[in-house]
């Protein structure tokens, strides 16, 4: 593992991990061998004259019966492709099944070899979805690391949402108390939360349509107010017309926020696409309520294609619900920018997305795993 020390410290959590949830990790690294007999991992195992993958994983017989290597940031570095080919080499000739955990996206030589051997890269998120449900103090500590160094998708809680409430009511001015200090940084980390979760949106969606973009997708989010129009009309009147005039808070009546992430596609003249949420924060009947949409859109600086889900309520949605929904908004968007024909630069490459995406919902209406 070299000069990794993440991806060290991965491993041995890894390691100790197999020792009590077995399955659950066996299910996610090695899906054609979920029966996998390991009882357990030795870190740094060596093989072939000094060579070593961060995991070996033994039978109780101390046969071994899987190999795991775990790449952190030392995955796109020179020769890194050729050390993959002798890690699937040595699988091979020992007839073990052979997982790549890795936190990044490889580079397209090591996918190419993963693909030619009928296999896909594991990442970090891939496990913390698997192993956030287990309430072993290990597996506790695994997740939290991984939320650490992030970005992973994690389901809003009870606090979560009260917190996101108090945000929302302090940025639009709805009115209550101050927030006091442990309000404050529980506003500040949900905010966070929720960006880390569209940045996890779009690290799914850039790994499996990544030749389209030319990097990576960037969040990003932005509150937009709502006014009660007669009171700002009135005002906008009172005050000749300025429109630098700086709006009383008191007419602010909730509003919404956004957040996104944002990946240009390749060769277009900087047509993008973004994916990500929308939250409201209304009052009705006197109490204020937050509630959730998928967003996605596509565009560019001149026009842009957009819309939203149907009104989810207070329901923050899972990753997979994510996942979905906002293909399916990202294609409806695209016939439309299709269609009208909005920019000659996008028009073959928003069709070529969208027949992908179309071709892998017919195949499994249910499966939207990255590569």
């Amino acid at each position: 593992m070299g000069g990794d020390p993440g991806g060290r410290y991965f491993a041995i959590l890894l390691a100790e991990i197999f020792g009590e949830q077995p399955g659950a990790v066996s299910e996610v690294l090695f899906p054609r061998r979920r029966n996998l007999a390991a009882v357990r991992a030795v870190p740094e195992y060596a093989y072939d004259d000094g060579r070593r993958a961060d995991l070996g994983l033994f039978a109780s017989d101390d046969k071994l019966v899987g190999l795991v290597e775990v790449k952190e940031d030392d995955q796109l570095v020179q020769g890194a492709a050729n050390q993959l080919a002798d890690y699937l080499s040595y699988a091979k000739k020992e007839n073990v099944p052979f997982a790549y955990v890795t936190r990044h996206t490889p580079s397209e030589a090591c996918m190419s070899l993963l693909r030619a051997h009928g296999q896909r890269p594991v990442y970090y998120s891939d496990l913390y979805r698997a192993l956030e449900v287990q309430t072993s103090p290990i597996c506790q500590l695994f997740c939290k690391y991984l939320e650490e160094i992030g970005p992973v998708y994690k389901q809003l809680t009870p606090d979560d949402s009260d917190a996101l409430r108090l945000l929302m009511r302090q940025v639009f001015a709805v009115g209550g108390a101050g927030p006091g200090q442990q309000g404050a940084f529980n506003a500040a980390n949900v905010l966070l939360r929720l960006v880390s979760n569209v940045e996890a949106l779009g690290i799914d969606f850039y790994r499996q349509y990544r030749h389209f973009f030319g990097i990576g997708f960037t969040p990003a989010f932005s509150f937009y107010p709502n006014w009660y129009r007669q009171q700002a009309a009135d005002y906008l009147n009172q005050e000749n017309g300025d429109t630098q005039i700086i709006w009383p808070r008191a007419f602010c009546a909730g509003g919404t926020l956004y957040l996104w992430a944002r990946g240009n596609l390749s060769n277009t003249g900087g047509c993008w696409v973004c994916l990500g949420h929308k939250v409201t924060l209304s009052s009705q009947a006197g109490a204020e309520l937050v509630r959730f949409h998928h967003y996605a859109e596509v565009g560019n600086e001149r026009c842009q294609y957009a819309d939203e889900s149907e009104d989810l309520g207070e329901n923050y949605p899972s990753q997979e619900e994510a996942q979905m929904s906002v293909r399916n908004i990202i294609c409806e968007q695209a016939a439309h920018a299709i269609n009208d024909n909005a920019h000659p630069n996008w028009t073959a490459a928003l069709q070529q997305l969208r027949d992908q995406i179309l071709a892998e919902q017919r195949q499994d209406p249910s499966s939207f795993a990255a590569e």
